[in-house]
């Protein structure tokens, strides 16, 4: 007999810690979600140190951490909350990554051993000082770019793997989701329109009146980032690049129609308030349908 798939997902630890997630973010207040993130982080995932990196004029600056009760990890903790690093020096596509990272998620979850991600950071020497041997960088893209980041660190060599990727991945993409300008959460609280058609990060879902589909990486991936960028073109490099991690030349514009024709088709199927347009020879753009 095939085991039951509902109680396989019940016995999955990493899908019970994406729940956790979920339900604790739901029930937090909207100015408390990023420090009950980084507690989750610590206290559920087991990283000795979660910080919250915030793009702010220019440069990324920590604005929450939680850690280990460390003495190393208290002067850690000093020491780089002053620290504020240039954007232009933040460049994951140059982080080193564990081989096992590779593909989609690594481009929301990227893993280093020993070693800081890059090899430009002002804090190489206070990471060895503090004896913090892995680190993990989650990243938050809104409109195209990069605009936070969660790093995790732990004292003892953690491999990667997969399972934990995509739980970490699935994570980031909640924490996203609560905490971005407009927001359901936030539309709810000042009483504007929510709109029908959302996201699911935990199911990996596009939910609409009428039902929900389930989306594969790249339809995820793409139809993030036309949400993200509501009401603008996104020309086919940036879609190629972001979605595909690729050259438009490489990614090949039959393979965005592939994932383009699917998308309309499930947004037909769930009810959807919104539609792909074409913007001719560009690219796409996310447009409301009118009530």
């Amino acid at each position: 007999m095939d085991p039951d798939p509902q109680l396989s997902r019940r016995e999955d630890p990493w899908i019970s810690r994406v729940e956790t997630v979920e339900r604790s973010l739901k029930a937090a207040k909207a100015g408390d979600r990023i420090p009950v993130f980084l507690k989750l982080m610590r206290n559920v995932f087991g990283w000795d140190v979660a910080e919250n990196w915030l793009l702010k004029a220019g440069a990324y600056r920590i604005t929450h951490e939680v850690h280990a009760d460390f003495a190393a990890l208290h002067r850690f903790e000093r020491e780089s909350a002053s620290i504020a690093v240039p954007r232009a020096w933040v460049r994951p596509d140059r982080w080193s990554l564990d081989p096992s990272g590779q593909g989609p998620i690594a481009r929301k979850v990227s893993w280093s051993q020993y070693s800081a991600l890059t090899s430009r950071s002002l804090r190489n020497g206070m990471i060895v000082e503090a004896g913090l041997k892995t680190q993990v960088a989650l990243l938050v893209r809104r409109r195209g770019s990069l605009q936070q980041i969660v790093m995790l660190f732990t004292r003892m060599r953690r491999d990667a793997n997969v399972q934990e990727m995509e739980a970490l991945a699935n994570a980031i993409d909640l924490l996203a989701s609560t905490t971005k300008p407009g927001s359901t959460q936030q539309a709810l609280e000042h009483g504007t329109h929510v709109y029908q058609t959302r996201l699911e990060p935990r199911t990996r879902r596009v939910v609409g009146p009428r039902g929900e589909v389930r989306l594969t990486v790249n339809e995820w991936d793409f139809l993030s980032l036309l949400l993200q960028r509501e009401g603008e073109a996104v020309a086919f490099v940036d879609l190629a690049r972001e979605v595909w991690g690729a050259p438009e030349a490489y990614v090949g514009r039959a393979v965005v129609y592939d994932v383009v024709a699917r998308l309309r088709r499930h947004l037909v199927e769930v009810g959807g308030d919104c539609r792909i347009a074409s913007v001719p020879r560009f690219g796409y753009a996310l447009e409301r349908l009118s009530s």
